[in-house]
This record gives C-alpha cells, sequence and structure tokens, in this order.
C-alpha cells in the first residue's frame, strides 16, 4: 500500500524517485555540529510582536471565527486569505485587514467544505489551493469561483508551493522491503491525475516522521533523526547543500525538530523533546537560529506556544499566523514583527 501525501500507485523500481533509500548524507557534505543547550544556557527571547491584529467580533458574519484555528494565505498585493474551517468558508481581508468578501460553504458537492478541522491553504500559479472533505485538494480563483478538486487523499499537514508549480508536503508509505510504515518529505507535480511524486528529500523509520520548511524559490530543510536531531539542506535541484546536526545531552531522545524560515532565509530549529507529563508549567522551548549555510546564529528560547499556528508563513520582515485572544480565547489573524535579541 502506498500512501503519499496523494496516493499514487508505484511504478516500476527503475523508476523510482531519487532519494528513494534511507537518507544519508553524501559524503563531503559541509557539515556543521552544535550542542544543544538548555534552557538556562540561552541567550534572550524569540518574540513574535503583534503587528497587525484581525479579531473577531461577535454578532457579526465578517469576523466570527470559530472554535478550529484558521490557515492564512497571502497573494501578491498581500491580501489575507482566511480558511475558517469552523464556518466552512474562506474570509478575504486586505493588506490593512479591511473585510473584503468571503465565499464557501458546508457541504460535499464541488466547492463546499466539510469537517471543521483546520487545513493547509495557498497559491499555486495564481490559483488558491485548499484541502478539502475527506483529503482532497480544491483550486479556485482568487475571486471564490471553484475551478476543480483532486479526488488523491492526502497525510500531511502542511503543503508549500514551489515556483516551478510543484508542492512539497509530508507523506507516508508502506514499505514492503521492510514490512512497516515509513515516513518521506517529498515533491509532487499537479496533474490531470492528481499530484505525482518527483522528489523524495527523504525516508526514515515509522515514529520519527520528519518536519520540513521551504522557500518559494525551492530551498528546501528537512528535519531528520539520526546520531542527533538534524537539518538537511537541498538546493532547488534537490542536491544536499549543508547539515546541520544538534546534539543533547548523555540520555537525551529529541525527536526531529520542528522548522520555520523568517523573509531573510534563516533557519528556525525548534527541536521536540520527550517530557514527562507532570513537567508543570511554564514551559519554555529552545530555539537555535540558523544561517542560510547552515551556521549557528543565536540559541535563545521561547514559551512553549502553538508556533506552527501562530507562525504560518512570512513576507519581509513579518511572520502570519493566528492566535487566541488572552482575554476570550477567540482566534484572531495576526501579523506579526520578529524581534530577535541578536539584532
Amino acid at each position: 500500500m502506498l500512501c503519499l501525501a496523494f496516493c499514487a500507485a508505484p511504478g516500476p523500481e527503475a523508476e523510482q524517485p531519487k532519494g528513494d533509500a534511507w537518507f544519508e548524507v553524501p559524503e563531503g557534505t559541509p557539515a556543521h555540529d552544535h550542542r544543544l543547550l538548555s534552557v538556562d544556557e540561552r541567550d534572550g527571547w524569540l518574540e513574535l510582536v503583534p503587528d497587525l491584529v484581525i479579531e473577531e467580533r461577535r454578532g457579526t458574519d465578517d469576523y466570527s471565527f470559530g472554535e478550529s484555528a484558521p490557515t492564512i494565505a497571502l497573494d501578491d498585493a498581500g491580501r489575507f486569505f482566511v480558511y475558517d474551517p469552523s464556518n466552512y468558508r474562506v474570509a478575504v481581508f486586505s493588506s490593512a485587514g479591511e473585510f473584503l468578501y468571503q465565499f464557501g460553504s458546508r457541504g460535499e458537492g464541488p466547492g463546499e467544505f466539510s469537517g471543521a478541522i483546520r487545513r493547509p491553504i495557498g497559491f499555486l500559479d495564481d490559483r488558491l489551493f485548499i484541502y478539502i472533505g475527506y483529503r482532497r485538494l480544491g483550486f479556485w480563483t482568487p475571486e471564490g469561483e471553484y475551478i476543480n478538486g483532486s479526488e488523491h487523499r492526502v497525510t500531511g499537514t502542511r503543503v508549500v508551493p514551489l515556483y516551478d508549480g510543484t508542492v512539497l508536503s509530508s507523506a507516508m508509505l508502506r514499505d514492503a522491503s521492510i514490512n512497516q510504515v515509513a515516513y518521506t518529505v517529498a515533491r509532487f507535480a499537479v496533474t490531470d491525475n492528481g499530484l505525482q511524486e518527483t522528489q523524495r528529500y527523504a525516508r526514515i523509520p515509522a515514529g520519527l516522521q520528519p518536519n520540513f520548511a521551504a522557500e518559494h524559490t525551492g530551498e528546501v530543510y528537512v528535519s531528520t533523526i539520526g546520531p542527533a536531531t538534524q537539518v538537511v539542506a537541498f538546493d532547488p535541484d534537490g542536491s544536499v547543500r549543508w547539515v546541520s546536526r544538534f546534539h543533547g545531552s548523555l540520555g537525551q531522545f529529541v525527536m526531529p525538530a520542528d522548522l520555520l524560515l523568517d523573509g531573510q532565509g534563516r533557519i528556525y530549529v525548534l527541536p521536540r523533546l520527550n517530557r514527562v507529563k507532570e513537567l508543570p508549567p511554564p514551559v519554555i522551548r529552545t530555539v537555535d537560529v540558523l544561517s542560510p549555510d547552515g551556521k549557528l546564529l543565536a540559541a535563545v528560547k521561547i514559551p512553549d506556544l502553538p508556533i506552527t499556528i501562530m507562525w504560518q508563513q512570512t513576507r519581509d520582515q513579518f511572520v502570519y499566523g493566528v492566535q487566541a485572544d488572552p482575554d476570550t480565547y477567540e482566534w484572531q489573524v495576526v501579523r506579526y514583527t520578529l524581534n530577535l535579541p541578536f539584532e
């Protein structure tokens, strides 16, 4: 059984995409080794400071985000396209946060939304795409006209559109050679028959699901596990550019890290530690900031927030995401500025 981000029948062995083996860093790859510092050893805090807030306003249809966290896409003009799963719609706001229009409705038909859960959204070749229904991909015009959809199932919760019309997503497959499930990060081409895998970046055993981030220009970063948590950088052609490894203390088991990017091409590595459930609040996460060439710029910290919800994408000096109002717990769409202690 093959269950990639869009299930597709595997071809002959000779036609399998590049990178089908368990991931190994090619010999001669520039490598950087870093010690995973404790919270007390870290210098300063990473801060997301709200610059623009689109708030929920009770009693109006224009601002009524529900209980499920919205997801955001930006068009070239800087407009916010907010997928609001609780209300089965897309709400569109200007770059200044003014409500413009909305589209979508609840249902199982073409262009309708079912299931009030958070889904990826983005732009691909001037088309808006959203995961709809039971693991399907749909395309709309920016004005809200439904174009078409794919019936192929998806497994990833993050989809990054790339410059050449492909998308990057995570995937899961049943590996017959070892008789177990494995995870991959792969690039997919959009075809009339759904999405087809064209480039595989990493394949690792089940239980160690990789994370990834990517620039629209095609630079890809994948977090896997090896002797330590490692981040591997790929060029747009799929070749490995560098690897950075983070070594924890003796006996500390580190999972693949969450990865985020900013508008300057820096990579933010947030290792996921196995914590005991009784660990008292406040919990603080470690953040290691890498330069585009993999060198360590800073070792900082951040409160244990739902960071991948708050930090959904970046443009220029801003981070775009959503947060819960600290008083009402209602969802807000937010544009943040990013404050770093070394700037």
